[in-house]
């Protein structure tokens, strides 16, 4: 029996110097050899132990674990949400101004520095895109009759307008404006002739100011000894019934769209663009006029002074 208790005292020094890993195995090789029931009874009952400390453990693990996942999406949900709301809130730019478009509350909000808020709803937007748009066009009545779009661009966040022509014209668009982050109108250089066509040109710094808008001059040419007034619908459509007449099959117009523009001699000017498939780039394709006798030229799309008679008299 004292070699027993030896061989126990021996057996649990040792098992104090092990790490559970090894003391498990250690245990479970001396139960196998134990021959006292006793011995193997206690040693048993170590094990039993040291497994159950074990598996407590390892839920305490699992739980803690589970606790630090949590955590860890916690923070990283609310850095995703503080992200997007960061992308709602107001723009905020270096200069004096912040514009801000709301969808929910349909208004744009213009922010100076200095000065009081001035908030524009959609309506008052559109009175500012037509204060100049009717200024510019005052003499073509015909380009008053016109509808507007606004929308965000996903990227900059600006305010963009497109002047849309009525539903039963065969043209894209008239133009498209937007509002910097200056708080000031601007018109795309694709449709200013002021401007390059990836530019974007100031018209109106101020809500409903026009005074930097030109009125485009109405155009008039001489036919018979007598003059003959051709607006920029009437010239485009001329355009469209001379390329009818030379086609051999019908003509769709969806994918083109018709600019028209004056020249330095001061004639009407129609510059033909086809879209490509997504309807987001033009590529200019043809140039006419209408020259001083009143009738239709086609131009060299290279810019050389080369014009030709195609059409001799307009058909309203």
């Amino acid at each position: 029996m004292d070699n027993n208790s030896n061989d126990m005292n021996r057996l649990l020094q040792e098992l104090a110097n092990q790490k559970n890993k090894d003391r498990k195995y250690l245990l479970k090789i001396e139960i196998a050899k134990a021959t006292d029931r006793s011995v193997k009874l206690a040693l048993q009952e170590i094990l039993d132990d040291i497994e159950k400390k074990e598996k407590t453990s390892r839920i305490i693990g699992i739980i803690a674990l589970v606790v630090i996942i949590g955590a860890v999406l916690f923070v990283l949900g609310t850095r995703e949400s503080n992200s997007k709301n960061t992308d709602k809130s107001p723009i905020t730019s270096s200069s004096s101004s912040e514009v801000v478009y709301s969808s929910q509350s349909d208004s744009t909000e213009i922010k100076e520095s200095g000065k009081k808020e001035v908030s524009l709803t959609n309506h008052q937007v559109e009175e500012w895109v037509s204060a100049v748009w009717d200024k510019r066009h005052q003499n073509y009545p015909d380009l008053k009759d016109k509808r507007l779009n606004i929308r965000t661009d996903d990227t900059d966040k600006l305010v963009y307008i497109d002047v849309l022509p009525p539903r039963d014209k065969e043209v894209d668009k008239y133009s498209v404006f937007r509002i910097n982050a200056k708080g000031e109108l601007e018109e795309s250089g694709y449709f200013n002739p002021n401007g390059g066509i990836n530019n974007w040109v100031v018209v109106s710094r101020e809500f409903m100011d026009t005074s930097e808008v030109d009125v485009k001059p109405k155009i008039t040419v001489d036919q018979s000894s007598s003059k003959q007034s051709i607006t920029s619908d009437e010239a485009i459509k001329w355009v469209q019934d001379y390329l009818r007449s030379q086609a051999t099959e019908p003509l769709d117009f969806e994918e083109v769209t018709f600019d028209t523009q004056q020249s330095s001699e001061g004639l009407t000017e129609i510059i033909m663009y086809t879209w490509n498939p997504a309807h987001t780039a033009k590529t200019f394709v043809a140039v006419y006029r209408v020259n001083a006798d009143g009738k239709l030229e086609e131009g060299s799309i290279y810019g050389h002074d080369d014009w030709h008679v195609v059409s001799d008299e307009f058909i309203k």
